[in-house]
């Protein structure tokens, strides 16, 4: 292989703008590249974030999901609550229902799992993030 003055090889060319359709993971034993697109939901878990992506693959990281958060296309990725973010891209429904006499709200993944939006508040904000990148018909 053919080292350049940089230390890198020849043909590996080096940018400074970081890529926002792969994250790179750091873990104790290797690297992960992961595709962002296929991050469905990201959970926290203690000062940990556990990445849940396309397939039922989990990736637990030790970063903090606010330091995640950062890194994740603001236009793709809403941040539902502390301890969560989605990736707009792949919710099938946002469900409005009744129960006990209370309205529901759930928003439904393309692979099946379901989360209950907590407050109105949260519902209302994910609506307004859907509208504002979709188009309503």
């Amino acid at each position: 292989m053919f080292w350049g003055s940089t230390g890198y090889p020849k043909n590996c060319i080096m940018k400074t703008e970081k890529r926002k359709d792969k994250l790179l993971i750091n873990r104790h034993d290797c690297l992960f590249v992961v595709d962002v697109p296929d991050i469905n939901w990201v959970e926290a878990l203690g000062s940990y974030s556990v990445l849940h992506c396309r397939g039922g693959e989990e990736i637990r990281v030790s970063v903090p999901i606010g330091v995640l958060a950062a890194q994740l296309d603001e236009t793709v990725f809403c941040r539902l609550s502390r301890s969560m973010i989605l990736n707009t891209d792949a919710i099938r429904t946002v469900r409005k229902e009744q129960q006990e006499g209370k309205p529901l709200r759930t928003v439904v993944m393309t692979d099946g799992t379901a989360f209950p939006l907590s407050s109105k508040g949260t519902y209302s904000e994910l609506l307004r993030f859907l509208e504002s990148r979709l188009v309503l018909v």
